[in-house]
């Protein structure tokens, strides 16, 4: 009877190993929780910040985790400024996607402001630092220096010359900072103890105050974003994976989206000379002898790429304000 009772216990025990190989097998192994680079400033404050290139990047990473059947809950770390307004919105509607097939938690570093914070909006839960900074929920943009009619640039209008007026830029920005805080406020809404006013203000708040005021979840770092992302997709054993080693064994279009985000550089300093390149004490002594040779061709340069910018898609950004 003793024999038969272990040699049952022996079989239950080998009947659940095969079970499980017969799992993984044919369901693909253990469940993963992958942990992806967002935006991410880590050395040089100019890094993190969301434009076009980068954005297509991240956007790959995202329509990968999705694709990936193993990957079963999605964590996002986000070191960011903020950014390009499209891109932002762009990153946020494919967070948002991304959930709706599994659960995303945001791990945010020290820095999740602007437009690094829309996109956090698109997930699940979002964790911060009780030092970070968070929220500086608005928009920026510059008056660019206008171009003018001539024989050689006609136009069916005037703005088609010489570019949008300043009404329209301030009408731009008060339609984009009211887009950004439905946005927040059908995400949190029924979470943020602040009147509008207050979190419209631009200004960011430490992490300890930002979960006191809804504008984040919970105070905790990577392991504890790891083990909500574990909770909510219902998981008791699983894979921790980096997504972007996934991505690199993959190769081909993932691959480069990976080297891209690793290489990036947004080089997006002269957006924040634009002030200076359009007032006109500023420029009043280029070519005139008012500053150095190398002044001059500073403050021309920065004149031509603001003109670049006024005519370009692009001139708002959710972005953190920096002081002079």
């Amino acid at each position: 009877m003793t024999r038969l009772v272990v040699l049952l216990s022996v079989l239950a025990i080998a009947g659940a190993g095969a079970g499980y190989a017969l799992f993984a097998f044919v369901l693909g192994g253990t469940p993963k929780i992958a942990v992806m680079n967002g935006p991410l400033v880590v050395a040089d404050f100019d890094e993190g910040v969301i434009t076009f290139e980068l954005a297509n990047a991240i956007l790959t990473k995202l329509d990968f985790a999705a694709a990936d059947p193993d990957i079963k809950a999605l964590v996002v770390r986000i070191n960011s400024p903020g950014g390009e307004a499209t891109s932002s919105e762009r990153l946020y509607a494919a967070m948002a996607d991304v959930r709706r097939e599994m659960p995303v938690v945001v791990s945010a570093q020290w820095l999740l402001a602007s437009g690094g914070y829309m996109m956090a909006m698109g997930a699940n839960h979002i964790f911060a630092d009780s030092g970070s900074n968070i929220g500086s929920i608005g928009v920026v943009s510059f008056v660019a220096p206008r171009g003018f009619p001539s024989e050689f640039r006609i136009g069916t209008g005037p703005s088609k010359v010489v570019g949008p007026s300043e009404r329209v830029l301030f009408e731009e920005l008060e339609v984009l900072k009211e887009a950004f805080y439905a946005l927040v406020a059908s995400e949190r809404g029924a979470l943020i103890e602040l009147e509008k006013g207050d979190l419209l203000s631009g200004r960011t708040w430490l992490g300890v105050q930002a979960v006191q005021l809804g504008l984040i979840d919970e105070l905790g770092g990577e392991r504890d974003a790891i083990r909500k992302a574990a909770e909510l997709a219902g998981l008791r054993r699983y894979e921790v994976v980096q997504l972007e080693d996934e991505m690199t064994e993959a190769g081909g279009l993932y691959a480069e989206a990976v080297e891209t985000a690793n290489a990036y550089d947004p080089e997006l300093d002269f957006l924040f000379e634009l002030e200076a390149a359009a007032n006109p004490l500023a420029l009043a002594g280029v070519g005139l002898g008012g500053a150095s040779d190398s002044a001059d061709r500073r403050l021309v340069g920065i004149k031509e790429r603001a003109l670049e910018v006024s005519r370009g898609p692009e001139p708002h950004l959710y972005h953190l304000y920096l002081p002079p």
